[in-house]
């Protein structure tokens, strides 16, 4: 996480303006992975566990970096949890269409901004849970990829959702021997 600068002006309170949260410590630029669904996993989700820096907390955009046939469509949920894994049967907050964008070259990397029409609250005692659908097309080799960092990961962080419906038995990423972190990040406020 990031914590609020100093910098502002004098009439803002301390984080009264919108902070970036991360699920991952320092990634250089080029230490970076791409990750997507194997053949039979079409429609899995890839998700990580975003601590607020303080809570209640207020998420109005969430970001991510996607790769490979960038412009596929698909979904990205909102949700929370009260452990380090995903809940099973998650009640989703929110749920994102990510539309089809002929505008992305493949193979390019496309930065993927989703500001929330309605914040979502994280109360007390909650952590953040942000997943991308992950999509095969119906094209020779089109497939949606996420960028990972490469470098070491944190545990119980980064997860995997081995099916496409709720209940999800959810593995951490480690364990399928990935060992970075989703680059996911989350922009809000306290509140």
């Amino acid at each position: 996480t990031f914590p609020c600068s100093d910098e502002k002006s004098a009439e803002q309170t301390a984080c009264d303006w919108p902070q970036e949260v991360t699920n991952f410590g320092d990634c250089p630029p080029s230490s970076d992975q791409q990750v997507n669904a194997s053949a039979g996993e079409n429609g899995h989700w890839a998700a990580a566990r975003i601590e607020v820096p303080s809570t209640p907390f207020q998420v109005e955009r969430v970001d991510y970096v996607a790769r490979c046939t960038a412009n596929l469509p698909h979904r990205v949920r909102l949700f929370v949890g009260d452990g380090p894994e995903p809940p099973a049967s998650p009640d989703v907050l929110v749920e994102l269409e990510v539309e089809l964008d002929v505008s992305v070259e493949t193979n390019k990397r496309r930065y993927v901004a989703l500001s929330l029409d309605t914040p979502i609250t994280v109360p007390d005692g909650q952590s953040l849970f942000m997943a991308v659908e992950m999509i095969r097309g119906d094209g020779m080799g089109e497939r949606l990829c996420v960028d990972m960092c490469s470098e070491p990961a944190a545990v119980e962080y980064d997860y995997w959702s081995n099916a496409t419906m709720a209940p999800f038995p959810w593995a951490e990423m480690q364990s399928f021997n990935f060992g970075g972190d989703w680059l996911f990040w989350a922009h809000g406020r306290p509140g």
